[in-house]
């Protein structure tokens, strides 16, 4: 594997790691070619997952590392530099964004070059768990991040829908787990994240005031170095379970217009029902089971 930077600066190889300087970008390559996006290396991570061990001890909490899965092109969202004036409307996984004292993942699923405000955003701010000293993962020592890709899957056991996007941070045997499952999201990335994003990662000055850190930060940190190792692809390995349905609570709205809508010849009741976190996606449910014996007929016909 390889990585293409920018031109001039601070990047550095050595067995699996990579040591990033500060204000620099790097795409993951199959071979050390970069006339195209071609080379880009894209993953099959519907129901896979990415694992790599990130070193933050010296990114200050106004600045910031991030690794990312892109949906590039040789046009808006390719590896030449942009402007800063330039937003490239690219759909994108958020895999890591982070400082000594915060980390934060983020999806964006961008549809024909337009990304919405909706984002699924976790983050982990809390100086007693996560930062220099924490008691979960303490940032002056190196740990793990692990995200994978649940999936359900088809008739044929194999992967067919993206569920949720869980990301781990590991040190020994502390664990923080985030979890994305907004299907308003989630549900737009399921053909990208098949063979269709490719890994990049950066380094940046993310300002005094930040979301990643949660906080003002003034005058703190100096040009920084980010050393990234020990990547691991796998596929396969995150099937969702039946407990992992995603599609929120079942809602029971009104009666349908006739009971033959439920399509179960021993329905007697049955209603407008619908999902909590797809309400406008309606279908029938059958609400009534119970038997009716009928009686006589009618005396007369107007009775």
């Amino acid at each position: 594997m390889f990585v293409k930077g920018l031109d001039g600066q601070m990047l550095e190889t050595e067995g699996d790691a990579v040591v990033m300087g500060c204000n620099n970008r790097a795409w993951v390559t199959d071979f050390a070619e970069d006339e195209s996006m071609y080379w880009g290396y894209a993953h099959d991570y519907l129901g896979g997952s990415i694992t790599f061990d990130i070193d933050l001890s010296g990114v200050a909490c106004n600045k910031a590392a991030g690794m990312y899965l892109v949906q590039g092109d040789d046009e808006y969202c390719s590896w030449g530099e942009k402007g800063d004036d330039v937003s490239p409307q690219c759909s994108r996984i958020e895999l890591m964004e982070a400082n000594e004292i915060g980390f934060t993942t983020a999806s964006y699923p961008c549809v024909d070059g337009s990304c919405p405000d909706g984002v699924e955003m976790q983050q982990r701010t809390d100086a007693s768990e996560y930062g220099p000293g924490g008691s979960l993962i303490d940032t002056s020592m190196p740990f793990t991040v692990k995200t994978r890709f649940f999936a359900a899957t088809d008739s044929e056991d194999m992967p067919s829908e993206l569920r949720k996007i869980e990301t781990c941070l590991i040190q020994g045997d502390n664990m923080i787990t985030m979890v994305q499952d907004d299907q308003t999201i989630i549900g737009q990335l399921t053909d990208k994240v098949y063979y269709n994003m490719q890994m990049v990662m950066s380094n940046f000055d993310a300002g005094e005031d930040n979301e990643i850190s949660g906080r003002v930060c003034r005058g703190v940190g100096m040009d920084h170095g980010t050393k990234m190792s020990n990547f691991t692809w796998v596929t396969g390995d995150s099937i969702a379970d039946d407990d992992d349905e995603t599609d929120g609570d079942m809602v029971i709205g009104e009666v349908a217009l006739n009971v033959d809508d439920c399509g179960d010849e021993w329905c007697t009741g049955c209603n407008v029902a619908w999902y909590s976190n797809e309400p406008m996606d309606t279908f029938n449910v059958c609400t009534d089971y119970t038997h009716y014996k009928w009686g006589n007929l009618c005396g007369r016909k107007r009775d």
